[in-house]
């Protein structure tokens, strides 16, 4: 069945205002007004906790550790804007080893089309996934785990001043769980291997 709208054409203003209703239900966005999306997040976090139709690529689950976990900076916006940096580098890897293997499963790579420009990059996506199943055992958001690392790095900077290099307690790596090693076979796309396979198990 298909909705339709008609109207009686009687002056420039009722269809100037018909017109703006049909452009309004036209706009194609991600805009959730009733807020249902709450609900149904809800739900679905109870019956089966970190998994939801964004999730389509496991391997973002080792991408985004292996990114976030080796940043240092002094400043939040530093480490936020190195993350964003190497993230457009990992994108722009997917796309390459795709785009060379002309492989139809590059579907997957969030940021594909955009690039460099993309809003919404894997971490922002896979955060609350990653600490749903433990691996970053940091609460908070992106920009709390960055404002943590900034602090971390001021800290071991303060205390290699006074103690030495040697006596720095390197605590930053104790917020994400010990990871698999990178696979030199698969770095830049979503195959995993075993370990890896096993570690996500």
């Amino acid at each position: 069945m298909v909705s339709q709208v008609a109207w009686l054409n009687f002056d420039a203003e009722q269809q100037r205002r018909t017109q703006l209703m049909m452009a309004a239900l036209a706009g194609q966005g991600t805009v959730d007004e009733l807020g249902l999306g709450i609900i149904r997040d809800l739900i679905s976090g109870t019956l089966h906790p970190g998994m939801t139709v964004l999730y389509t690529r496991a391997k973002y689950l080792l991408f985004v550790p292996r990114i976030y976990r080796g940043l240092s900076g002094r400043t939040t916006d530093s480490v936020i804007s190195e993350g964003r940096k190497q993230e457009s580098r990992l994108i722009n890897a997917l796309v390459s080893h795709y785009d060379a293997h002309r492989d139809e499963t590059d579907r997957g790579i969030i940021g594909r089309r955009r690039g460099d420009d993309t809003r919404q990059l894997a971490s922002a996506i896979y955060w609350g996934m990653l600490q749903d199943l433990d691996i970053l055992h940091l609460p908070g958001s992106l920009t709390d785990y960055c404002r943590h690392v900034a602090g971390q790095s001021t800290l071991r900077h303060t205390r290699s001043l006074l103690q030495g290099e040697d006596d720095v307690d390197d605590s930053a790596q104790l917020v994400w769980r010990e990871l698999p090693k990178a696979d030199p076979a698969t770095p830049t796309s979503f195959d995993l291997s075993r370990d890896e396979a096993e570690w996500l198990s």
